[in-house]
């Protein structure tokens, strides 16, 4: 939260067990998001970190894991969100040092959560999910919600609770870092005439080739549409992904341009 870096973003929390409802598994304990108050809107950083720190700092919850109305709920405040600002990208993240309990019946069971509630949103929304476990007996589980949310893999700090804010920096790279939306415009959208450029600590713009897919990227850099015919997004190669990342990692300040009126570099 108090990482420079993560200037520009848009967070909220929620906890479970909810401090107002104890163990609780009621989806509207979680929506709308406990912090900020009846959020969206969500806490803008840096100005609005002390909000979540200060929160953060001083409640404290129970010991039961009510996961399943968490994300229910949080999914609700998502896909609001998604819907008001369209033009933004929305990601969940679970973090978790126990199993799914409280609910009963399937909602404690994380295959059906993965597959009936996680994965939904993912497919049907593009709500992506990360989840990272705090203890080691969870790491199987997360992953598995993290496969379902389009993923892969859950991030593991049971070893070293303070990798935490690490694995937040990796996660704030991989969702934001490669993936752009094309913002409406009341002008017709070229897609022949786009260009997009990465520069890394103020150095020289590096302009990247255009594929066809991400089959066509190979091992180069490069940037493709999400769907040809009609696009709606722009999507960096795994090469260039991998040096946002990279540098994000490193403290580095990395900035994104996309232009659009000239003819397209293409690979």
């Amino acid at each position: 939260i108090q990482d420079p870096l993560s200037d520009g973003l848009y967070v909220g929390l929620n906890y479970f067990p909810a401090p107002a409802g104890g163990d609780s598994c009621s989806v509207g304990y979680w929506n709308p998001l406990q912090v900020p108050t009846g959020a969206p809107p969500l806490a803008l950083l840096p100005q609005d970190a002390s909000v979540l720190v200060n929160n953060i700092n001083g409640t404290n919850t129970g010991n039961m894991t009510p996961m399943y109305g968490a994300l229910a709920g949080s999914y609700q405040v998502a896909n609001t969100l998604r819907v008001t600002y369209p033009n933004d990208k929305v990601i969940v993240v679970l973090a978790s040092d126990g199993m799914p309990n409280q609910c009963g019946g399937n909602q404690d069971d994380i295959g059906w959560l993965a597959n009936n509630v996680v994965a939904p949103e993912f497919n049907n929304n593009g709500i992506e999910t990360y989840a990272i476990a705090i203890a080691s007996g969870v790491v199987s589980a997360m992953t598995t919600i993290a496969q379902a949310g389009g993923t892969s893999q859950a991030y593991d700090v049971s070893q070293n609770t303070s990798a935490f804010a690490q694995e937040m920096a990796e996660i704030r790279g991989t969702a934001l870092g490669c993936e752009y939306l094309i913002p409406d415009s009341t002008t017709e959208f070229d897609p022949y005439n786009v260009n997009v450029s990465i520069t890394i600590d103020g150095g020289t713009p590096q302009t990247l080739p255009q594929a066809d897919d991400e089959g066509d990227c190979g091992s180069g850099d490069g940037w493709y549409y999400d769907n040809p015919t009609d696009p709606t997004m722009i999507i960096l190669c795994p090469s260039s992904c991998q040096t946002i990342e990279t540098a994000q990692e490193n403290a580095q300040q990395v900035d994104v341009d996309v232009k659009f009126g000239c003819p397209t570099e293409v690979n």
